[in-house]
């Protein structure tokens, strides 16, 4: 795996693309993909010629503060190479109205890892996926209740202000 990074920006998509290897037999890497991404709540729309999953509503970023309800599409493509296949993944995440924070890109990154160990080790367990989504959320709602609160205060001080003059 490489180093963590952020994924790059298309218009309201975060697009993560990643290269992992496996010495998994095509058809065995196909069914670990499967199992994996519904193990974690993905949908599949597309057997061949990639693997395509989904996941979300396309505009919970705007209402839910959980990374894991976001509008997410992934297409995996397992390519061989000698006596290794190599997984090329795209996972497209749908933040329109929305401004991730480092948890959400921790949580992306877990699901991304979650399937290198599945392929690479045989078994990830998805409910790093879920602790992953769940301390994002809470993340998510302490910074928005810590800017209302900041939103309050300055409004206090500005009534406060205008009856002083008054």
């Amino acid at each position: 795996m490489s180093e963590q990074v952020h994924p790059k920006k298309d218009r309201s998509w975060l697009v993560y693309r990643e290269s992992i290897p496996t010495e998994m037999r095509q058809g065995a890497a196909k069914k670990a993909i499967t199992e994996y991404f519904e193990s974690i709540g993905f949908r599949q729309t597309q057997m061949s010629p990639s693997l395509q999953f989904e996941r979300g509503a396309l505009l919970a970023s705007l209402y839910s503060p959980n990374p894991r309800s976001q509008k997410t599409h992934i297409t995996a493509d397992i390519v061989s190479s000698g006596s290794e296949n190599l997984i090329e993944l795209v996972v497209r995440i749908n933040r329109f109205g929305n401004i991730p924070l480092e948890p959400d890109f921790d949580f992306w990154r877990v699901e991304i890892e979650g399937l290198a160990n599945t392929v690479q080790q045989g078994y990830s367990d998805p409910r790093l996926s879920e602790y992953a989504a769940e301390r994002a959320k809470w993340y998510s709602i302490a910074m928005m209740m810590a800017l209302l609160f900041v939103a309050l205060v300055f409004s206090v001080i500005a009534i406060i202000s205008v009856m002083l003059f008054l």
